[in-house]
């Protein structure tokens, strides 16, 4: 059974001794975090926990229908940041970055770039955004806006004609795509420090979950390809050739695949990310697509579209239609739209598909329904369970007809924490014990295998008891024992807690102060606001699933794969 997971022995249960030590081996955060193939969760606890503690930071954007957004001129390029709170977008005829506020869908603030920005880009911490674009003397430039101001801090001279845009996992790095090579921009000093020379032109840059790899789409007449590049030694490993032109890349972490628009042949081509093979190419129903692709948060929805003109009205179109990504039965028109639509993306909460259209100066918002029946768009923490579902740590319960819910209110027992984390840490190489550690778990029992590695990680031991040793799989955990799990996983970081608690609820003798107020210092939990400038944790309230999403999410931010 899923569950949620507490320790028992901090609310004092008699008679035990709790066996969790700090862990000192195999420090988890560089571990790769994508191109996990994570089971669902089965069924779980159906007693529904008080509300999750940490605060939303995904969009809340609920439409009747699609909202017609007025950007700059030529809008193209879309990008969000991680939270999927903010939409940057190129507006390539007015030399801006316009910024949406995805939850009101409206802008907030416009930035002159000094260029005619073609692409966007976001780093991973949200702190900067880049537009690439040619300038008025024939040169080219990525411009730096400073995301918390919204305000242009500098450019970087990159030469003519740059194009797509790319951050590295880290920070450390952006990758502009530019005719027949790459250019690696150290975005410490903000300066092209290499070189890639490409056998063919570049289009497209994708980078996949972990950071390990670099794709680009390319063009070479009516020819195409995808490359694959290394990022530690910046060569291409691998050429994956394409029918014809490529459209759009959209990677499905969780599966290891990547989906490769083909608008030559009405078709999408799948690729193993992990091999780097083309496993199919499957034909289209319904209208030619363009060549665009966008893909729900879960992996469970691909979107296409096809931009055209009506003769008789004289007047541009663009239809989005979605596709199961099984890439079986018809495709579904969700929309029609006035004007020629751009590159397209869903936002991370899963709410809504938005749409550049070039020739109205606008940018479309698509509400679209929700990949969980449980999780319509404005649920708090909406965008955060889509990561935890993208990534394969969590997706939900299927339910039979068609639909799937995540079950947010229901608590994780220690059975699941110990899946979660496991799967969080990239599923690493570990074979389980022949005989269980445990007297209450067995070899067959469910998530054995996360169990026994996450108490080989000295991330949580169990307990003992007259020298006997028990797991307690499906006792719920609590936010105190969640905060020392996690503290673990990261490979347990110096930090020195402060002197005076932050909570009125945890004493600094309580047994994981340090813990609790280093996850606070992260900004993964910081409690609730209790009124007088006062706040509370709530050490012992078990975690449910929406606020497990929001941990792991803000962890991963923090501590995950560079």
């Amino acid at each position: 059974m899923v569950s949620v997971e507490t320790m028992d022995a901090i609310q004092g249960l008699p008679g035990t001794k709790q066996r969790i030590r700090g862990r000192t081996k195999n420090t988890w955060g560089r571990a790769a975090l994508g191109a996990v193939l994570a089971s669902v969760l089965a069924a779980g606890a159906a007693v529904a926990g008080p509300a999750a503690s940490a605060q939303a930071t995904g969009p809340a954007n609920v439409e009747s229908g699609p909202v017609a957004i007025p950007v700059g001129q030529s809008p193209g390029s879309l990008k969000f940041n991680r939270a999927g709170t903010r939409a940057y977008v190129a507006n390539q005829g007015s030399g801006t970055v316009s910024v949406i506020d995805t939850a009101t869908n409206s802008v907030q603030a416009t930035v002159a770039t000094g260029s005619s920005p073609g692409s966007v880009a976001v780093s991973r911490d949200a702190a900067r955004v880049y537009a690439a674009g040619s300038t008025a003397n024939g040169g080219g430039t990525v411009a730096v806006i400073d995301a918390s101001t919204n305000t242009l801090t500098t450019t970087i001279d990159v030469g003519s004609f740059p194009g797509h845009l790319e951050t590295s996992r880290d920070g450390r790095y952006l990758y502009v795509g530019k005719i027949f090579e790459l250019k690696v921009v150290d975005t410490q000093t903000n300066s092209v420090i290499s070189t890639v020379p490409l056998p063919q032109n570049p289009m497209e840059l994708l980078l996949n979950a972990d950071g390990s790899r670099l794709y680009v789409t390319t063009q070479n007449g009516n020819a195409g390809a995808v490359l694959a590049l290394d990022t530690a030694s910046k060569t291409v490993v691998a050429t994956i050739p394409t029918k014809g032109t490529p459209g759009t890349m959209v990677i499905d972490a969780n599966l290891g695949r990547m989906y490769v628009g083909e608008p030559s042949w009405n078709s999408v081509t799948v690729i193993n990310t992990a091999t780097n093979q083309v496993s199919s190419t499957t034909a289209l129903s319904g209208p030619p697509m363009d060549g665009s692709l966008a893909l729900d948060p879960t992996g469970k929805r691909l979107y296409t579209k096809y931009s055209g003109f009506r003769l008789e009205q004289r007047d541009t179109f663009t239809t989005v239609m979605e596709q199961s990504t099984a890439l079986s039965g018809p495709s579904k028109i969700i929309a029609n739209l006035s004007g020629r639509g751009g590159g397209m993306s869903v936002s991370p909460s899963g709410g809504n598909l938005y749409v550049p259209m070039s020739d109205r100066n606008t940018v479309t918002a698509v509400p679209l329904a929700p990949a969980f029946a449980d999780v319509p768009a404005g649920t708090k923490f909406a965008a955060e369970i889509n990561w935890l579902a993208s990534r394969g740590i969590s997706t939900g319960w299927e339910d039979g007809n068609g639909t799937a819910t995540y079950r947010p209110l229901t608590p994780v027992n220690r059975d699941a924490m110990a899946a979660f984390m496991y799967r969080l840490a990239g599923k690493p190489a570990f074979t389980a014990p022949a005989v269980s550690p445990f007297a209450d778990m067995a070899p067959s029992t469910q998530f054995y295998a996360e169990i026994t590695w996450l108490a080989d990680q000295e991330i949580s031991t169990g307990w003992e008891a007259n020298g006997i040793r028990t797991y307690r799989p499906v006792t719920p955990v609590n936010r105190d024992a969640m905060a020392a799990f996690m503290y673990r996983l990261a490979g347990e970081p110096a930090f020195t807690p402060p002197a005076t608690s932050p909570f009125m609820d945890v004493d600094t003798s309580n047994q994981f102060y340090k813990e609790i107020t280093w996850l606070a210092d992260q900004g993964i939990s910081t409690g609730w606001g209790e009124g007088n400038g006062q706040a509370s944790y709530r050490p012992l309230t078990p975690v449910n699933r929406d606020a497990m999403a929001a941990f792991m999410y803000r962890f991963d931010s923090k501590h995950g794969a560079k």
